[in-house]
């Protein structure tokens, strides 16, 4: 029998990859749940006032209808608070590490510092969290000028994922999946910086007991 005597930090890095990962997928359910609700509580509303009138109800109940529009902008804001929580995790976990590393800077001295190689998949995530996310998620978080760079990088990233939106400076997002595989690829560079420093899970042979 093998039993997993799980290494804390790396499984921290996984449960909070999976807690945002559940979050993200529960959204779209919960948005849908919400409007189901709130449409049988306006026409609920509706047919009270209306008294027996199909045409009070009907009125009462299409001037309800307004508030289903706001779809696409509670969507846009979930999804902009998820941006800036998948990067906070990434974040948070590479300034624990480099606590643990005695330094002051991020991956490429955790890498330097500890003698370490990252594979050419991680290096690759890596370039492309610090160049898609992090922009991404600092033009959200602080509403700052952008640069004509950051700009063109915020520009790839919309002409690349159909959910993101950017234009005149003003960014929507109405989907999951660039989210999703960021935080794919911030997991994965995590683990593997966390391998290397020797941060693993342990398989151990456990007698059955009799």
């Amino acid at each position: 029998m093998i039993a997993v005597e799980k290494n804390p930090i790396l499984e921290q890095i996984e449960d909070r990859a999976k807690y945002i990962q559940d979050l993200v997928h529960e959204y779209p359910r919960f948005l849908k749940k919400w409007s189901e609700e709130t449409d049988k509580s306006f026409q609920e509303i509706a047919s009270e006032y209306a008294e027996g009138d199909p045409d009070v109800f009907y009125g009462t109940y299409s001037s309800f209808l307004p508030a289903f529009e706001e779809d696409d902008c509670r969507r846009d804001i979930f999804y902009k608070a998820m941006v800036l929580m998948v990067y906070s995790y990434y974040e948070g976990i590479i300034e624990f590490l480099v606590r643990k590393t005695k330094s002051d800077d991020l991956v490429e001295l955790i890498c330097k510092v500890n003698n370490i190689e990252l594979s050419d998949e991680a290096k690759k995530a890596k370039e492309h969290i610090k160049n898609s996310i992090r922009h991404l998620r600092n033009h959200l978080a602080h509403n700052n000028l952008m640069s004509s760079k950051q700009i063109e990088y915020i520009k790839t990233i919309s002409e690349k994922w159909p959910e993101i939106r950017f234009s005149d400076d003003d960014i929507t997002i109405n989907g999951s999946d660039f989210i999703l595989k960021c935080l794919e690829e911030e997991e994965f560079v995590l683990k593997e910086i966390c391998e290397e420093l020797g941060f693993k899970h342990k398989r151990t042979n456990v007698s059955k007991q009799k």
